[in-house]
């Protein structure tokens, strides 16, 4: 298959809904008044629907769960400037937690061949790619950004993204470096490990 172009054509429904008025997402900080508690089982459904507000949880050992802060960032469609989900404001606390349980699933994980690593990144860019024109909607929500061109750009990049990374886990390549003629050194790159990283967004 091949995997440079794999946009169809905008349908009509995603170029009405471009909504590119305005940048930004205008996020407050909120605490619901009832206690949120998520279901062992729980998965985001029908994540364009205009008519419910979506709570996005943090993912931490395997399962959802409600941030320590009971905190939730409004997430507003900048088109519309209605709420169209709540985001978890993680603390210090949920860090060290998420922290914990991936550090204690890293020996499992490097333990993995990088034949099986590819093997995980594959089978997220065909489920991405089997919901593109939907991941593209909601980016448009989302940001303002018009759909057509999240699903050229950043839907279907992160697509190639991810196919790129699972060859590369086969070409895994090292460096040698000759200090004196009767001596060489091999460089080798390894992972840090687990990290607490902020990103830009």
């Amino acid at each position: 298959m091949d995997d440079t172009k794999i946009m169809d054509e905008p349908s009509q429904d995603l170029k009405e809904d471009a909504g590119a008025r305005m940048f930004g997402s205008n996020k407050l900080v909120n605490k619901p008044k009832d206690k949120i508690v998520v279901d062992d089982d729980f998965k985001i459904k029908d994540i364009n629907n205009n008519n419910k507000i979506q709570y996005c949880f943090q993912y931490i050992n395997g399962k959802y769960v409600t941030p320590n802060s009971g905190k939730y960032f409004d997430n507003k469609n900048p088109a519309t400037n209605k709420v169209i989900s709540r985001v978890a404001c993680g603390d210090k606390t949920d860090v060290e937690n998420a922290y914990k349980a991936a550090n204690k699933a890293l020996p499992e994980w490097k333990a993995l061949t990088p034949e099986k690593r590819g093997s995980y990144l594959i089978k997220m860019a065909d489920e991405l790619e089997k919901r593109k024109n939907e991941f593209a909607m909601l980016e448009s929500r989302d940001n303002g950004k018009p759909a057509w061109l999240a699903l050229l750009v950043d839907v279907s990049g992160a697509v190639k993204m991810l196919r790129q990374h699972a060859g590369a886990c086969n070409h895994e390549t090292s460096e040698s470096v000759v200090g004196r003629p009767d001596a060489m050194h091999m460089v080798q790159y390894a992972p840090i490990g687990v990290c607490g990283i902020i990103t830009p967004w």
